[in-house]
């Protein structure tokens, strides 16, 4: 940055004379720049990452409320008085240690 700076400044004008002076104080200022330019690109994206989320969730908000009668709630004791529940008595669950077939993952 500074290079280029200092290039365009003697190019621009033949009455642009570069001086210890201008050199110091340029790169003095170019360092105190250098990380606030460096966070200006990480800001940006979060602001847009932001706004997108926003979108996301009030599209999410803005949505009709789902139809409490498409589905058939039915409650655990009515379940039980049914008979529609499974019942175990004296089972005896366990892990085995050898893997028969490797685990493969598949498309």
């Amino acid at each position: 940055v500074g290079i280029a700076t200092f290039a365009t400044y003697i190019l621009s004008s033949n009455e642009n004379v570069l001086t210890a002076d201008k050199a110091f104080v340029s790169l003095a200022l170019f360092s105190l720049l250098c990380s606030p330019l460096d966070l200006f690109s990480d800001v940006i994206t979060s602001v847009l990452d932001a706004r997108v989320s926003n979108k996301r969730i009030q599209k999410f908000l803005n949505n009709e409320e789902l139809d409490e009668n498409a589905v058939n709630k039915i409650s655990i004791d009515s379940k039980l008085l049914d008979g529609n529940s499974i019942k175990i008595e004296n089972g005896s669950f366990r892990w085995s240690n050898v893997v028969d077939d490797p685990l493969i993952l598949k498309k």
